[in-house]
């Protein structure tokens, strides 16, 4: 009798220990499991990091590149500005110097009209004009200088 309390003794012993055996078992698979799914759970976190990353690189990327391009404009824009005010300065000279041309003209006819006293007079007087519109020209490409400059600083 003692040996069968015995034997069902280690009968129930290597059945209790068989069934904690698989206990730790299902638990050590639990923890694998649950390690493999935070593996999982990181490596997503991390995907979605560097996705946004990604964007967020070539959003900056994208700014960049229209500010460069909106800066570029406005310097074509003020490159023409200046090139129409350089041809419109240029006209301005050619029509002063066919005026000149036609004053010069008429100051010669002038000349053979009249007497020296007569033409001395003229001529000074047309000195005196020429001057004036000059020095008036002069305050005209000042205000202009003083114009374009402003506009730089724009």
């Amino acid at each position: 009798l003692q040996d069968e309390a015995e034997r069902k003794a280690k009968e129930r012993q290597a059945e209790r220990r068989s069934f904690l055996l698989a206990e730790k078992e299902k638990k050590k698979e639990w923890v694998n499991n649950m390690a493999a799914e935070k593996l999982k759970l990181t490596a997503k976190k991390q995907m979605s990091r560097e996705r946004e990353a990604r964007e967020h690189a070539k959003r900056e990327e994208a700014e960049r590149i229209a500010q460069i391009e909106k800066d570029t404009q406005r310097k074509l824009e003020a490159l023409e500005r200046k090139e129409a005010r350089r041809l419109e300065l240029e006209e301005q000279r050619a029509r002063q110097r066919e005026f000149m041309e036609r004053q010069r003209k008429a100051e010669e006819e002038l000349l053979k009209r009249l007497d020296y006293d007569k033409m001395e007079a003229a001529r000074k007087k047309a000195l005196a004009e020429e001057e004036e519109r000059l020095e008036r020209e002069k305050d005209i490409v000042q205000q202009t200088k003083k114009r374009e400059e402003l506009e730089k600083f724009e």
